[in-house]
């Protein structure tokens, strides 16, 4: 996995994957912890990428569609967040997980449709390997879910993998807009329930919110601007799908508690299909010497 890009993309998702773990520390609703991480991670990034945010490079001709698929992808971003919340309301954690996943098929998908970005056959056999892992990953915790929580499930896995596609389109633009505004709508959604249920703040929670918002999110959006203008959608969203192997480690580290033999085997055959897809893996030797 070499280039800034990649690496960057990496880092994201390592980040990513600690919401799980923090969140545990926080006894509020969920719209408020949502609310309030984007509120902080609003505040961050207009403190760290201020004014050249706005600075873009269209030409005349293509300012229109640019700012076209800016709302698009800031849309898609905000509505995973959004789905992906409820979903966890809705249907079990393990299969809010598992459906938001389907992320790199839909990425797939898009982006040979709308750009022309096609997979080659390592990365259709690291999609086929992903889709045979992640439910080995989450095996123990799933459950027979409602069919509209597992249909938000997959809608917020949709919106995922469409943002991304959205976002490479638009690379001439401004990626850290894109995600600066697609904060803005949790936050707004946030604040109703903020003020309705006034979060009870400890150590503990104020601590992990802050977090959540400053590194886990602000640190985050920060690095996937950078990796998306760089890498392919498809490239990025396949790296994305370390991010529920990595999640369960965090809570290992943390308490203790060891994942299953099942969940450890399809996290490490996660791990060898993102692997091949970066072309750090081949099923054959190479003819270049």
């Amino acid at each position: 996995m070499t280039g800034s890009g990649s690496v960057c993309m990496l880092l994201c998702v390592l980040l990513w994957s600690t919401s799980g773990l923090f969140i545990k520390y926080i006894d509020w609703h969920p719209m408020v912890i949502s609310g309030m991480r984007s509120g902080i991670a609003l505040l961050f990034m207009l403190l760290v990428n201020g004014k050249s945010m706005f600075r873009f490079s269209y030409s005349a001709e293509s300012a229109k569609t640019g700012t076209v698929l800016l709302l698009a992808a800031a849309g898609a971003s905000a509505a995973t967040k959004i789905l992906y919340v409820t979903a966890n309301k809705l249907t079990s954690p393990a299969n809010a997980i598992l459906l938001h996943h389907s992320a790199p098929v839909w990425a797939a998908l898009l982006g040979w449709f709308l750009i022309g970005e096609k997979l080659k056959k390592r990365q259709w056999a690291a999609l086929a390997l992903i889709c045979a892992g992640l439910p080995l990953l989450f095996i123990n915790g799933l459950k027979r879910g409602s069919v509209a929580g597992d249909g938000v499930a997959l809608a917020a896995g949709v919106c995922f993998g469409a943002g991304m596609v959205f976002l490479r389109m638009n690379r001439k633009g401004s990626p850290a807009l894109c995600l600066f505004l697609s904060h803005c709508v949790p936050f707004a959604l946030g604040i109703p329930f903020i003020l309705g249920r006034p979060p009870v703040f400890t150590p503990v929670s104020v601590g992990a919110i802050l977090f959540l918002g400053l590194v886990q999110v602000g640190i985050a959006s920060v690095l996937y601007a950078y990796s998306i203008k760089r890498l392919r959608a498809v490239d990025a969203v396949f790296i994305d799908q370390l991010e529920p192997v990595l999640n369960p480690i965090w809570v290992f580290a943390a308490t203790g508690e060891i994942p299953a033999p099942l969940s450890i085997a399809g996290g490490v055959i996660i791990i060898i299909a993102v692997l091949m897809s970066q072309r750090l893996l081949s099923l054959r030797p190479s003819k270049k010497l």
